[in-house]
């Protein structure tokens, strides 16, 4: 014959504060997953359009390689097919390259943003001998 607080235990469920505990832990939990999710998701479409500015950049250093000729400082042209993204060719930083004869020119890869703030995404910097503009 069973004990009377056998009974009593086996009938017995989880009270109403129970089950609100458990659903607050519960959605602790996925709030906190989701979060650590989306934050991943951005680093990774970060990453990647690092990587893609650097590849442009790339192609373009390698065409005007090529072409044994830089565009003029200051040029800023959208890449071809997609206006989203930007380069522009600056002058560098002079310091002290004025006395060997060279200058520097700097290429920066960026995404317009239509909120008015663009980010570059990859920035090189080129020495131009002479700082005429030309490669040799």
């Amino acid at each position: 014959m069973p004990d009377a607080s056998c009974r009593q235990s086996a009938g017995r469920g989880l009270t109403l504060v129970e089950v609100i505990a458990g659903l607050a832990l519960l959605a602790t939990l996925l709030a906190s997953i989701l979060v650590a999710f989306g934050s991943q998701a951005r680093q990774i479409r970060a990453a990647r359009d690092r990587m893609a500015a650097v590849e442009m950049a790339d192609r373009l250093l390698g065409e005007w390689s090529s072409q044994n000729a830089l565009p003029p400082m200051g040029t800023e042209q959208a890449f071809p097919g997609n206006e989203e993204w930007r380069w522009r060719l600056m002058a560098g930083d002079r310091g002290e390259l004025d006395a060997s004869g060279v200058k520097s020119a700097r290429l920066q890869v960026f995404r317009r943003d239509p909120r008015g703030a663009d980010k570059v995404l990859a920035s090189v910097d080129v020495l131009v001998p002479g700082g005429n503009g030309t490669a040799r």
